[in-house]
């Protein structure tokens, strides 16, 4: 498992290399103490890069108790004040306005967390955290995490 910081200006980008999918999920379990109360998560990344295995450390961390699966088909899940977001089927953000997103991201003392974020991107606030994770091959991801 290898860590890097790159400092940017004006963004903190860390960048981690998972060798399997149980770095990727162990990697998020950690990431998730970081993690205050009306955070928005945006992950970004081809189909089976890990955004789910991901979502399951980070829930896994949280205290989640839940079997947490990728909302594909019915966009969004929410486990009390923990939301997850598949943005995958959505042609633009106003799908996700209809089911009352503005008010889930209002509230601070919510957590959300968009897979393929980058589809509601116009919606987002400001300070998303930014975590994109790409293919290197089979096993191994390249997990960049953007803070503004």
């Amino acid at each position: 498992m290898t860590k890097t910081l790159v400092k940017c200006e004006n963004v903190n980008k860390m960048v981690f290399l998972s060798i399997k999918p149980e770095d990727t999920y162990n990697y998020a379990k950690d990431f998730a103490s970081g993690i205050k109360s009306g955070a928005v998560i945006s992950l970004t990344g081809p189909l089976g890069s890990g955004k789910t295995v991901f979502v399951q450390g980070l829930a896994q961390g949280l205290g989640i108790k839940a079997k947490i699966k990728s909302p594909t088909y019915i966009l969004m899940q929410n486990h009390g004040r923990f939301y997850h977001v598949d943005a995958y089927r959505l042609e633009n953000s106003q799908a996700l306005l209809n089911l009352g997103f503005k008010e889930i991201l209002a509230d601070k003392n919510n957590l959300i967390i968009i897979e393929w974020g980058d589809k509601i991107r116009d919606i987002l606030p400001k300070d998303t955290i930014n975590i994109n994770l790409e293919h290197i091959d089979q096993n191994k991801r390249r997990i960049e995490i953007g803070i503004k």
